[in-house]
């Protein structure tokens, strides 16, 4: 295997397997790692510049959710299934092992990875997408990245397509590790499926550009990014921002358009709640006490949603849904 070029492009600046919190939070202060890139770039539906910024000039702990926790049990079940899974298939040892190091990349020190693992192949790997042939070589380790996803997130993986985030988190661990290629594993529902990601210079190019520009005019010079309206940036402005000053008043007169805006807009959410209402009344007054009605092939239910942990009034627990 060639883990001296991991060696040769990083510095190894922790083992993360036994890392407390406050280091941790620390270290991801230092850099912009894999899983920040998209949040950067605009394509994370759970991350934006302002999030990405909150977390490196702040003290804010990273609550694990139960998906995040999820993923973490099953990544050693999944580092061993996939050792099986891809035999079976391709009648190929790969071979995986952990890789618990926080790393910081000796070009491009505004870079981080901690990646899942390294994986290599006892024999060489041939495979086609899209009428285009790629083979993986013997004997060079990659970079292993494990995943976990609900069923309802398999068209993303459908027709040996990868999730951009995720793409673009694999090139930046490839940049920063020098390593040639990544094998991404993923437990989508109760099925598992890989994908081999090579380098692409000229995406690596502007991922680096772009994680050196928000680093440099945003983190080093503490300037926020403007929010992009999800809920990551209200999250991200009141970690910012807790507490008022008092009696500190600002002229925000250059922000008329907006109050306009933003009052036109309550109005009109006003209105069509009371449209949407309206069009739901009418089904119940159409279904009476039916439980299941068709517009065409679309279902229409009003039924007693049963709660485990209370009892209410049936007239108070049945809930009309439109599909």
């Amino acid at each position: 295997m060639n883990i001296e070029t991991i060696y040769q492009n990083v510095n190894i600046l922790a083992c993360t397997s036994e890392l407390p919190e406050k280091d941790w939070i620390e270290l991801r202060k230092i850099g912009i790692g894999g899983s920040d890139i998209a949040g950067i770039l605009g394509i994370s539906k759970y991350n934006t510049p302002l999030s990405i910024y909150m977390t490196k000039v702040t003290d804010v702990e990273q609550v694990e959710n139960k998906h995040t926790k999820f993923g973490k049990r099953m990544e050693p079940v999944i580092r061993e299934w996939i050792c099986d899974e891809f035999y079976e298939k391709s009648h190929i040892l790969l071979y995986t092992m952990p890789f618990p190091y926080f790393m910081q990349s000796k070009n491009y020190p505004f870079m981080t990875s901690n990646i899942d693992g390294l994986v290599s192949l006892a024999e060489p790997y041939t495979f086609e997408v899209n009428g285009e042939s790629f083979t993986v070589p013997a004997n060079e380790c990659g970079i292993l990245e494990i995943k976990t996803a609900s069923e309802s997130q398999w068209k993303q993986w459908e027709n040996d397509s990868i999730p951009d985030d995720y793409y673009c988190q694999i090139l930046w661990y490839m940049t920063v590790t020098g390593l040639s290629y990544a094998m991404i594993v993923a437990l989508v529902g109760k099925e598992l499926v890989w994908r081999f990601v090579f380098r692409d210079e000229e995406i690596i190019n502007k991922l680096i550009e772009t994680g050196r520009k928000f680093w440099t005019d945003y983190v080093e010079k503490k300037i926020p990014p403007a929010p992009m309206g999800m809920a990551a940036d209200t999250t991200a402005l009141y970690v910012l921002y807790p507490t008022e000053t008092p009696e500190k008043m600002l002229d925000l007169s250059h922000m008329a358009d907006k109050r306009l805006r933003y009052k036109e807009i309550a109005e009109e959410i006003k209105i069509l709640q009371a449209e949407q209402e309206k069009i739901k009344q009418d089904f119940m007054a159409e279904m009476k006490d039916a439980e299941l009605a068709f517009v065409g092939e679309h279902k229409i239910t009003w039924k007693v949603v049963k709660r485990k942990e209370y009892v209410v009034k049936a007239s108070e627990s049945r809930q009309l849904r439109i599909y």
